[in-house]
């Protein structure tokens, strides 16, 4: 039997183990630039790499903490915890070329770095490895569960790019609502989220109940984690988010302070339907615009409630508080980050 205490470094160490000996196993010595590519990717090329350029790790520290919650050891869900983590890379290299993002975690973009065509190979490199990964895992187990995994792992993939149409799609279309961010974000963040917490559920042997409420939480933690990141897209201190300050405004990106600031019909809703391309001086205009209108605010409360929601949602399948307060308290850190 396992502690209730899980240190969070452990979890990182044996994730990011796990991570090299797959990117290891997985190329050849042939495959010359392509392991510095992905090595970057990952954080872990060397002198540059670092914390920072790992990123936070939510996705899989979100699956070992919902296996442990239900019983089950984290150890024997670390290569499925890379798999989503590897998933979640091969998504942002291509979000980064689609959006044309010059820098990701405070470093530039892999395509800035190595081109277009060669990111796109490194990004379709990692989503098969995401497989490889996955499949570590899932031979330990019986057949029934073992498919199970794959066919959540490929829905969530399917999900994921349904997602990313959406908001493309979205940022050509005038007619757009919260309805509409809402489908967006269900396959764009709240896909993935929820696998996290399914995923960990199955391989900890929770119920079906369990499994249910479980990723039930996981999508309302995507709904407000993609909300927190709008709000941190336009408020967010640039040398925490590793990105440009108001970038979002400046790509004239439809989150949801905007949508609910043009539904506010206030004073951004007039300086936002202006045409001509948004400079840096405008956007300050269309930030304090949003201030003033209290988009601001309701933007926090809104993440904030959904937050509410989610530990409400965890204290619904009855699991030991002691065994779920790890999984609670990344949860609660995630409500106050700024990056």
């Amino acid at each position: 039997m396992f502690g209730s205490m899980i240190d969070q470094s452990t979890l990182k160490n044996a994730l990011d183990q796990q991570i090299r000996l797959i990117l290891e196993n997985s190329l050849l010595d042939r495959a010359g630039e392509l392991n510095s590519l992905l090595a970057y990717q990952m954080g872990m090329d060397g002198e540059s790499g670092s914390e920072s350029a790992r990123g936070k790790r939510l996705r899989p520290l979100l699956l070992l903490y919902c296996t442990h919650a239900v019983g089950g050891r984290w150890e024997e869900a670390i290569s499925s915890a890379a798999a989503v983590e590897m998933l979640h890379n091969f998504s942002l290299i291509h979000d980064d070329i689609q959006d044309k993002s010059e820098l990701r975690r405070g470093r530039p973009t892999v395509w800035v770095k190595w081109g277009m065509a060669q990111a796109i190979n490194a990004g379709d490199a990692l989503l098969g490895m995401s497989q490889l990964a996955l499949l570590q895992d899932a031979e330990k187990r019986p057949q029934e569960i073992a498919f199970r995994l794959f066919d959540l792992f490929n829905r969530t993939l399917v999900k994921l790019t349904i997602g990313q149409y959406f908001d493309l799609a979205f940022e050509k279309s005038e007619a757009f609502s919260v309805d509409a961010y809402d489908d967006m974000v269900a396959g764009k963040t709240g896909a993935l989220l929820a696998a996290c917490f399914e995923m960990g559920s199955i391989l900890g042997g929770a119920g079906s109940d369990q499994i249910s409420s479980m990723a039930e939480a996981g999508r309302a933690v995507g709904r407000a984690f993609q909300i927190q990141d709008d709000w941190l897209g336009i408020w967010g201190i640039e040398s925490q988010t590793g990105k440009s300050a108001l970038s979002d405004l400046l790509e004239r990106k439809k989150t949801y302070p905007v949508i609910r600031g043009i539904a506010a019909g206030g004073e951004f809703a007039g300086l936002w339907r202006k045409p001509g391309k948004i400079d840096y001086a405008y956007a300050i205009q269309l930030s304090e615009s949003l201030i003033r209108d209290g988009i601001k605010d309701e933007t926090e409360y809104a993440y904030q409630k959904e937050f509410e929601r989610v530990l409400r949602l965890l204290q619904e399948p009855g699991i030991p508080k002691e065994r779920i307060q790890p999984l609670v308290d990344l949860i609660q850190s995630i409500l106050h980050r700024m990056k």
